[in-house]
């Protein structure tokens, strides 16, 4: 099992985990090379891969501009993007 995990966030709060790695660095090269996935799941992040819920794990990396959420949970993460939601669009 893999140590660090991606973590994939729409605008709407949607999420999905994907991009597994040994180091966080080998998950940020896998998530810069994505594709066009980056056009659905704008917002990505680092955290650890485990048993626990997703929403209830720590970032360990953020995309920026969010670097404030380091180290904050998913869940935290995730309702600041749902209830900001229309600001993304002006």
């Amino acid at each position: 099992m893999s140590k660090y995990i991606g973590l994939l966030i729409a605008l709407d709060g949607d999420y999905v985990v994907d991009y597994e790695g040994n180091s966080k660095d080998e998950v940020i090269n896998k998530l810069a090379n994505r594709g066009s996935r980056w056009y659905f799941y704008p917002i990505e992040a680092v955290i650890k891969n485990s048993s626990t819920p997703v929403e209830n794990r720590r970032l360990i990396d953020v995309a920026p501009p969010l670097e404030k959420f380091k180290n904050r949970k998913v869940k935290t993460l995730i309702n600041f993007v749902k209830h900001n939601l229309v600001k993304w669009y002006v």
